[in-house]
């Protein structure tokens, strides 16, 4: 029994241990377990603002006299894959065809 309890403190210890040594030498991990950011979470911050709230900024609006806006600008992109099952030409006739492409090429060039 008592080598148990001593397993659980010495467990207990390097715990311990380990939090202490990232608090200090990691600073982002010092803040957060720090006891002011957790009782933030727990509690809640009384004064902030909910988000609903508070304005939209001008820049997300768009601008009826802009001609050329050279704001921010989306951009989308499309693709696709398949297995040679799905696709209409099978791997079978692309390496025919790349063969061929590839055989003419040599018997031009000599």
């Amino acid at each position: 029994m008592m080598t148990n309890v001593r397993y659980l403190f010495l467990a207990l210890a390097i715990i311990i241990s380990l939090h202490y040594i990232l608090s200090f030498s990691h600073e982002a991990y010092g803040r957060a377990t720090s006891i002011s950011n957790i009782k933030d979470h727990i509690a809640g911050n009384q004064n902030r603002i909910p988000p609903y709230k508070l304005p939209i900024p001008e820049e997300y609006y768009a601008h009826p006299d802009a001609a050329n806006s050279q704001g921010r600008k989306a951009n989308a992109a499309i693709v696709m894959l398949g297995t040679a099952a799905t696709s209409p030409f099978h791997a079978s006739q692309l390496r025919t065809d790349q063969l061929e492409t590839a055989t003419s090429m040599v018997l031009s060039a000599a």
